[in-house]
């Protein structure tokens, strides 16, 4: 990783996707080995950088962002982190509302991100919080 990230001090524009695809993987592979709270770091990591990527070009990175975004509304829902994952989940939902223009891909993206926000809503409930 430490040289990715160099590449991408480097030569943000061409290495900083990479480095956020290597963070998001990072991330999934530790939850996938039941890690969540090392998975954290990386998977935050990879929402800055797609972030700041998207804040560019989001043409092209909103899609990316969207996706990191709901890793880490993973990552809080198995952290039992309600507050983190519903806030996460609401923005996974508006970003996917931005990329919706009338094509199917799209349309059932914003439809996956709404379930993965009743998700939350429902995790919540039945960590005993209420829902707001």
């Amino acid at each position: 990783m430490g040289q990715l990230r160099l590449l991408a001090r480097r030569d943000p524009d061409r290495f900083e996707p990479d480095l956020a695809d290597a963070l998001l993987n990072l991330g999934a592979a530790l939850l996938d080995a039941r890690r969540p709270r090392e998975s954290v770091r990386p998977t935050a990591e990879a929402v800055r950088v797609r972030r700041d990527l998207a804040r560019r070009s989001p043409d092209r990175h909103l899609p990316g962002l969207a996706a990191a975004l709901s890793n880490l509304v993973s990552v809080h829902l198995d952290l039992e982190e309600w507050d983190a994952a519903a806030e996460h989940a609401q923005e996974v939902v508006d970003v996917r509302r931005r990329l919706v223009d009338g094509s199917y891909a799209h349309e059932q993206d914003l439809l996956r991100a709404l379930d993965l926000q009743s998700q939350v809503r429902r995790s919540r409930m039945s960590g005993g919080r209420a829902v707001r």
